[in-house]
């Protein structure tokens, strides 16, 4: 994964992962050296794919310290530094 540094204390990162065939980088992962503030836009669809639902219930805590975000898929999953955070 290649880093650059774009904005002081985030880092991010993008790699082609192949997801579905993809032959360009299709991964990126934007990571910040603290927990940042993070907010988001869902559906009001009653059904709802599962990162939807993870990422919208993650993002109610109001912080998060890494966007992982997949070309190949719509939803980003929100990756938490705190080992309490991942098992809500």
């Amino acid at each position: 994964m290649k880093n650059t540094l774009y904005d002081p204390g985030f880092l991010v990162g993008v790699t082609k992962a192949g997801i579905k065939g993809f032959e360009k980088e299709d991964m990126a992962l934007i990571y910040s050296e603290t927990p940042a503030v993070v907010a988001g836009t869902f559906t009001k669809n009653q059904v709802k794919a599962a990162p939807v639902i993870l990422t919208a219930h993650r993002v109610k805590s109001g912080l998060a310290q890494a966007i992982l975000s997949i070309a190949a898929t719509p939803t980003p999953a929100l990756v938490y530094k705190e080992k309490e955070m991942l098992r809500k």
